[in-house]
């Protein structure tokens, strides 16, 4: 991309400067709990982790951020998945509730997280953890 700076002088345009610019496309973002995308964790871990992070790996930019508008956390109850919707990053009540009552090696995913960004918002994807 080439930037042209010009300027009005008595009464007429004059183009002062001309500078060729690189573009860097803004990467899609990784959904990440305490670090991680997946694997075992800690009950722990999740709740002082405090919510979804929508991470810009490898990205230069540190002033352009995705945040975690909702995401959807779904356990398993018996025989039937237990879907407990969230807005925002933070964890609701209801989801550090069934953090709390999770059990070793029992699994927990977290989909449809919806993050807000350059462009809007975006899909980025889902998350499984099994409790350590």
């Amino acid at each position: 991309m080439v930037i042209t700076v010009s300027a009005e002088i008595d009464g007429k345009r004059k183009r002062i400067r001309s500078q060729k610019f690189r573009i860097m496309p803004v990467p899609p973002p990784t959904a990440k709990i305490a670090g991680k995308i997946s694997g075992r964790i800690r009950t722990s871990d999740m709740l002082a982790s405090g919510g979804v992070d929508a991470v810009l790996e490898n990205f230069i930019m540190d002033n352009i951020k995705y945040v975690v508008k909702s995401y959807t956390f779904v356990t398993q109850d018996g025989l039937y998945a237990s879907p407990i919707p969230n807005t925002g990053r933070n964890f609701n009540d209801r989801v550090k509730d069934k953090i709390r009552s999770l059990k070793r090696n029992e699994r927990l995913t977290i989909e449809n997280i919806i993050a807000t960004g350059p462009g809007g918002d975006k899909n980025i994807g889902s998350l499984v953890f099994t409790i350590n």
